[in-house]
């Protein structure tokens, strides 16, 4: 009965959170059009911006290095992780259970755990993983951004958006601890 009580809890809170960003959409044109470009177009330009980062590393190794274990993270924490949770734990979107039209086009599919907080939680984790304090402190902010808008939009529930951001974050470091370290050869005397 306690944990009965305490998911019932967590899905209230989960609704007040969620009005209080959605009932901000429809106040003004200009806010919607920011939500929609946070919500749509960010994404792309978080992924422009990862990928030239990563190219412009000068050591061939490195950076294939870094590329595959960016691969074999976004296929982790995207492909594996949220894949099984949307199909073992299926959520309806806000809009499809209230019943309204999202400021963003999108089909009713699973909503737990937000893909893209995932995938974009995944690139800021790489960032710092990659290219510092500073680089992982701008993807990070923009991945806040994204999920924000994608609620503000009535895509996807506050959970949604927590969820898919402690999985996307966390994996690569995880990963990264679980993998074996490059190994550096002591230099002979």
């Amino acid at each position: 009965m306690r944990l009965g009580r305490r998911i019932s809890d967590l899905f209230s809170m989960d609704l007040i959170i969620f009005n209080f960003f959605h009932n901000l959409a429809g106040q003004s044109n200009v806010f919607d059009l920011l939500i929609i470009f946070l919500a749509r177009y960010l994404p792309y330009f978080a992924i422009l911006i990862f990928v030239v980062k990563m190219l412009s590393e000068t050591d061939r190794r490195e950076r294939m290095r870094a590329i595959l274990f960016s691969l074999l993270s976004i296929t982790v924490s995207y492909g594996l992780i949220r894949t099984a949770l949307n199909f073992f734990v299926f959520r309806v979107r806000p809009f499809a259970a209230m019943q309204f039209k999202p400021l963003v086009e999108h089909a009713a599919s699973a909503a737990f755990p937000s893909g893209h907080a995932v995938f974009y939680f995944t690139l800021a984790a790489l960032a710092f993983i990659f290219f510092g304090k500073r680089w992982g402190m701008w993807f990070t902010i923009g991945a806040v951004f994204i999920g924000l808008a994608r609620i503000v939009a009535g895509l996807h529930w506050p959970t949604d958006i927590a969820a898919g951001a402690l999985i996307g974050f966390f994996s690569p470091f995880l990963l990264q601890f679980l993998l074996p370290q490059k190994k550096t050869v002591a230099p002979s005397v």
